[in-house]
């Protein structure tokens, strides 16, 4: 009798109302070895479920349990994932910059270019927009990507106008372009890239591995270019 008395008194039962659901859910947060004195309850108690009726409360927790398990595992799946993907774009880079360092002409640059971008990152259509020679890009449509869309920076991701577009790819209709100046010591050309995703290339892409390409470009192409 002793205990039961204690335990009553440990309640604290709200003076002049009734007991509220926010009191009660109040008290047991604040005493969370509250089953722990009344095992009993947890056998007992039935909490209302969409699917089964009622369950107990140790069927509860198991259930939220299970769900938040499998919703942590989910995570980690989609986590290796994108680390796989990462690490294969990753490579795909690496073998193209090789490849790149050992061109000794045009037709090889380009060859290496549309086959890992095109081939093995499953991209569109890649260009390469030269400031000079016989095949040079206009003037008048350098001078508006250099000042309209790369504004005084070396890279512009992201989608542009038609006319745009077919400038850059008379014959491949993209919906999204990464654009990189080639530059050392003086402006060489652009290298542009289109894929058919309107936003597969977004202002906030990270630049790591594509700026390496461009470093590895704008230092090589001049060497071609000059032989």
């Amino acid at each position: 009798m002793s205990d039961n008395k204690n335990n009553t008194a440990e309640i604290n039962l709200p003076q002049h109302s009734e007991l509220s659901p926010e009191w009660v859910k109040d008290y047991l947060l604040a005493n969370p070895d509250f089953f722990n004195r009344y095992p009993i309850l947890v056998e007992e108690l039935n909490i209302p479920h969409d699917q089964r009726g009622t369950v107990s409360l140790v069927e509860l927790q198991s259930q939220q349990l299970r769900g938040k398990v499998q919703e942590l595992q989910g995570k980690i799946s989609q986590l290796m994932s994108v680390a796989k993907q990462n690490e294969r774009i990753y490579r795909i880079y690496a073998d193209l910059n090789l490849a790149l360092f050992n061109c000794r002409s045009m037709q090889e640059i380009l060859a290496a270019l549309n086959k890992s971008i095109c081939d093995e990152l499953n991209l569109q259509a890649v260009s390469l927009k030269l400031f000079s020679g016989e095949d040079a890009f206009p003037e008048a449509q350098k001078q508006h990507f250099v000042t309209h869309r790369l504004k005084q920076k070396d890279f512009f991701f992201g989608r542009m106008t038609q006319e745009e577009t077919e400038q850059l790819f008379p014959d491949t209709n993209v919906s999204s372009v990464a654009i990189m100046l080639l530059k050392h010591e003086t402006e060489v050309g652009l290298l542009v890239i289109g894929s058919y995703e309107e936003d597969h290339f977004h202002p906030d892409m990270d630049t790591l591995l594509i700026q390496q390409l461009q470093q590895m470009l704008s230092l090589l192409l001049p060497k071609i270019l000059a032989d």
